[in-house]
Formats: C-alpha cells, sequence, structure tokens
C-alpha cells in the first residue's frame, strides 16, 4: 500500500516549451517559456501565464507575452545556445487550452500524491510532457512574479539536466 518512488535518469529533456506550476489552494498558475526553462533570465523574458481554477479545471485567465528569444540545445555545437524567436512566433499562445488542462491535471494528481502543495518544473519535448522537477515552494516564490534567489540557480540546472519523469501515460 505504501508508494515507492523511482527517478530514472535518461536523457536531458531538450524542451521546446518549458515552464513551472504553482499549486495554490484554490487555484493553478502555469507559467510557460519557449525552449529550456532553467535558463531563463526572469527579469527580461515574461512568460505566458495560465490560471485554472483547481476543482473544475477551468482556464480561468491566459495571458500571452511577447518572448523574443529562447534558450535552446543545439546538438551541432554541442552546447545550449541563445536564439531569436522568429516575429510571428513571439505573440503566439505557447499551450494550447488542451496542453494547460493537461498539465493542470498532472499536477494536481502529483500534489494529491505527494500531499502538500509544489512548485513542479515541467518541458515538452517532441510533444511528450516532461515533469523535470518538483520542489517545495519557497518564500522567494510568488504567484504573481518568480523571483528566485541567483543561489537556487544552479541547483535548479542540475536538477534539469539530471532528472527526467516521463509522464504521458497519465
Amino acid at each position: 500500500d505504501a508508494i515507492y518512488p523511482g527517478i530514472i535518469i535518461q536523457k536531458m529533456v531538450n524542451s521546446s516549451r518549458a515552464g513551472v506550476v504553482y499549486l495554490n489552494e484554490d487555484k493553478i498558475v502555469i507559467k510557460a517559456h519557449w525552449g529550456l526553462y532553467g535558463l531563463m533570465d526572469l527579469e527580461k523574458v515574461k512568460p505566458d501565464v495560465y490560471i485554472v481554477e483547481d476543482s473544475e479545471l477551468a482556464i480561468k485567465d491566459i495571458e500571452i507575452n511577447n518572448q523574443a528569444y529562447a534558450f535552446v540545445r543545439d546538438d551541432n555545437l554541442g552546447q545550449t545556445v541563445k536564439r531569436e524567436i522568429p516575429l510571428s512566433r513571439r505573440s503566439v499562445q505557447i499551450l494550447s487550452e488542451a496542453e494547460v488542462k493537461r498539465l493542470a491535471k498532472v499536477a494536481v494528481e502529483i500534489s494529491s500524491i505527494i500531499g502538500e502543495n509544489k512548485m513542479l518544473e515541467w518541458g515538452v519535448d517532441e510533444g511528450r510532457l516532461f515533469i523535470t522537477a518538483v520542489k517545495p515552494l519557497t518564500r522567494s516564490e510568488t504567484y504573481q512574479d518568480e523571483v528566485y534567489d541567483e543561489s537556487n540557480l544552479t541547483e535548479r540546472l542540475d536538477t534539469i539536466t539530471e532528472v527526467s519523469l516521463n509522464i504521458t501515460e497519465i
């Protein structure tokens, strides 16, 4: 009857889209960026923000923001590079409404298993959704604006590159 978590370390999730999910008592806040999330300069690039009502998973608000660049993995160079987003895609909604609801549902399921509200980092790689980290909310993280202590940045990047959980079947 006990649940024992298991993690398989397989590869870096090369996200075309990524972000975080915060679970609050009555809402779910999803933030989304193009490319790899952990490297984004959160002061210069505003994420898309999706507010979902927790009880019915109804989308209450969508804020689309113009994103000029993204960090992506360049396999030819063997490194992560900063790439400009084409003008035609800069103000395009990053997640469809179906993807928002699916991500919200997964976040609620994970939170119910763990038993407390957490911050989930996620990424979409070749159409597959991955949860790349599950962390406790800290005092420096808010629901309206993301604020990260720079000392946590290395820890966040290590987590993103070392852990991937494929939840495609959920």
